[in-house]
């Protein structure tokens, strides 16, 4: 199941997602620069429920959309490739995240599980935040712990 489905269902654990998550998400984007937006990379059904933008937009965050054709090939590689467990055809993936910087783009955010799964693979160049590891350090901080640094070899978007 989706990780922000609970924030369109009403399920007793959303309202502890909606303080926590979110929130911690908008933080570390708030803390760019203050020129470009925040590219959505996700399921059509989270792009449609708008849950992303609406909290990035309470922290004065524009946010831009892949096209339709971008999107579908989103979708395709979350659903025919992660999730079917085939090899990601990243260069049209890394492409989609290219032209979206070229529409203004400044951070390409990963707002997927499944999105995710692609720094295991692959090297992501630093446009790219993952909402999963934010909110994984988030919770690391919140228990008073340090946040370890960890080694992210980078290259440039094709």
């Amino acid at each position: 199941m989706c990780g922000w489905s609970s924030f369109a269902i009403p399920i007793p654990v959303s309202s502890t997602e909606r303080r926590c998550a979110l929130p911690c998400v908008c933080r570390r984007i708030e803390t760019l620069p203050p020129s470009g937006e925040v590219a959505i990379l996700a399921t059509s059904g989270t792009v449609m429920c708008k849950i992303i933008q609406q909290e990035l937009g309470k922290k004065h965050i524009q946010t831009l959309l892949p096209d339709e054709r971008q999107q579908q090939k989103i979708m395709e590689i979350i659903y025919k490739q992660i999730k079917a467990g085939r090899s990601v055809e990243i260069e049209e993936f890394e492409q989609i995240g290219t032209q979206l910087q070229q529409r203004g783009a400044q951070k390409l955010l990963l707002g997927c599980t499944e999105l995710s799964l692609l720094k295991r693979d692959f090297t992501l160049n630093q446009a790219y935040a993952d909402v999963l590891e934010i909110l994984a350090s988030a919770v690391v901080t919140y228990n008073g712990l340090p946040v370890k640094e960890y080694h992210r070899q980078t290259q440039e978007i094709k």
